[in-house]
């Protein structure tokens, strides 16, 4: 009776066993999994040279290779795209395997985006509703024109061009990076974005007050429309482009105004 009971006992003392055994090797490959999902979140793709390659040269897409290498790397390095650096002219020299850097190309000091902007002009953002944008058609050193609905002058709500051939130079805040065209640096979106809530345009100092003083006019949303390359017309280096003459009078509403206007009484001058 005692060695049965002692054989029960021994029974359950290996039942245990594998039951903490099995929970052991569990938990063991649940940690290793863990490891590894934590291991992909913590590479970092990068360019590298594929050659050597002289200051002076201009690189191409066959130039660079992207990689995936750790993330701490990416304090040190950027992570980029192939064709984003393709046609930047090297100021040093550097080696096959070596990763790229824009001080490569950019001798060491990176270019602000309000550097960019024309001389004489300054950053004017216009809201958007994201619905009505054009997309992927629209990218950064477009010109644009926009377009708004208004009751001025005793005259019934109609639409406006409140000024054309401005230069885009921001979609949603984001400036994208520079690139030498027709000799002089322009910022150019590296990514199309199909949906914004707002552009930064290049207006002058005095056109960017008319334009406050007009959109306060502006009943419902404000339209951008893309111009395309072949139809822009220049533009004086000083003045910039100008808001249509029928509004460049306006003054601006106050919200008692504003509140009119939207109940619909428009003899506001």
């Amino acid at each position: 009776m005692e060695q049965q009971t002692t054989t029960v006992k021994n029974k359950g003392l290996l039942i245990v066993a594998a039951v903490l055994a099995l929970l052991v090797v569990i938990i063991y490959w649940w940690h290793v999994g863990r490891i590894r999902e934590e291991g992909r979140g913590e590479t970092i793709k990068l360019l590298v040279y594929t050659r050597n390659i002289d200051k002076g040269d201009v690189l191409t897409l066959a130039d660079v290779s992207v990689g995936a290498y750790s993330k701490s790397l990416g304090r040190n390095f950027e992570a980029r795209k192939p064709e984003e650096v393709v046609g930047e002219t090297l100021v040093q020299d550097v080696e096959q395997g070596q990763f790229f850097q824009w001080i490569h190309v950019q001798g060491g000091r990176r270019e602000l985006p309000s550097e960019t902007i024309t001389r004489h002009m300054e950053a004017f953002t216009v809201p958007l509703e994201p619905r009505t944008t054009p997309g992927e058609v629209l990218s950064i050193g477009d010109k644009a024109a926009l377009i708004g609905q208004l009751a001025i002058k005793g005259r019934p709500l109609q639409a406006y061009r409140i000024i054309e051939n401005v230069r885009v130079i921001a979609i949603n805040g984001v400036a994208g990076r520079t690139r030498a065209i027709a000799g002089r640096r322009r910022r150019v979106s590296s990514t199309a974005q199909r949906t914004f809530k707002s552009v930064v345009i290049e207006v002058s100092p005095r056109t960017s007050v008319k334009l406050v003083n007009i959109l306060s006019h502006v009943v419902g949303q404000i339209y951008i429309t893309v111009q395309s390359p072949k139809d822009q017309a220049a533009v004086n280096d000083i003045d910039g482009p100008q808001v249509n003459a029928e509004l460049s009078d306006l003054k601006a509403l106050d919200r008692r105004g504003r509140a009119a206007l939207l109940r619909g009484d428009n003899t506001q001058d």
